[in-house]
């Protein structure tokens, strides 16, 4: 993708999964924005000198005003699309849910939605619209910690325990955040991919949505 905005990097936001990078003229509104969803994979690599265009690079980033130092990053991502903040971003982020790393998430939508849902509480975790930047593993840890059967239908938890299953989902993910581990401070997971959980008893497999929950 080529990309000419004649501006700079104005500003960098994440909500759940989804990188948006905001390019414009300083001091007025973006022009352009680009979204990245990494998916299970992918990074940027930054050159100080031009490199080849392998076949998993998806944008390439380059400065060309004479003045700073010359780079040139790479990106690789599952997606990657460019276009104008109001017909690229907002749409966007209008269907997401909450997201628990974010300071402005508001935990009543996620209550909302679980009334709503007579989905498996397991299900309505994943679901992106719903609570933003869950993943399997992290459903799976965040589910043990709040001790909710992910078979449960989502709209016959109580209040105190959305609440609780939120409340863990932020303390986990902001945990895992600060520490660079998705395990957060803890050596290794409470159930995820073992045999035998924290509290000793024997973790069960099966799938969910199409993605097993261990």
């Amino acid at each position: 993708a080529i990309i000419k905005c004649g501006g700079v990097l104005l500003k960098i936001e994440v909500h759940g999964k989804n990188m948006f990078y905001f390019f414009g003229a300083e001091g007025k509104a973006p022009s352009v924005v680009v979204h990245v969803h990494f998916g299970l994979a992918g990074a940027f690599a930054v050159y100080k000198e031009e490199p080849q265009v392998g076949s998993s690079i998806r944008l390439r980033l380059e400065t060309t005003d004479g003045q700073a130092p010359h780079l040139v990053a790479h990106l690789s991502a599952m997606v990657v699309k460019h276009g104008k903040p109001e017909s690229l971003y907002k749409p966007l982020v209008a269907k997401l849910g909450a997201d628990p790393l974010r300071e402005d998430a508001d935990p009543e939508s996620f209550v909302s939605a679980c009334a709503a849902a007579k989905k498996p509480v397991g299900t309505v975790l994943m679901d992106q619209s719903v609570c933003a930047g869950v993943g399997n593993i992290y459903r799976t840890e965040i589910l043990y910690e709040a001790a909710i059967h992910p078979n449960q239908p989502a709209n016959t938890l109580t209040r105190a325990e959305v609440l609780k299953l939120w409340n863990t989902a932020v303390k986990q993910m902001q945990a895992g955040y600060k520490s660079g581990s998705i395990w957060g401070a803890k050596a290794s997971s409470f159930c995820y991919d073992k045999k035998q959980s924290a509290c000793g008893g024997k973790v069960k497999h099966w799938k969910m949505g199409g993605r097993p929950r261990r």
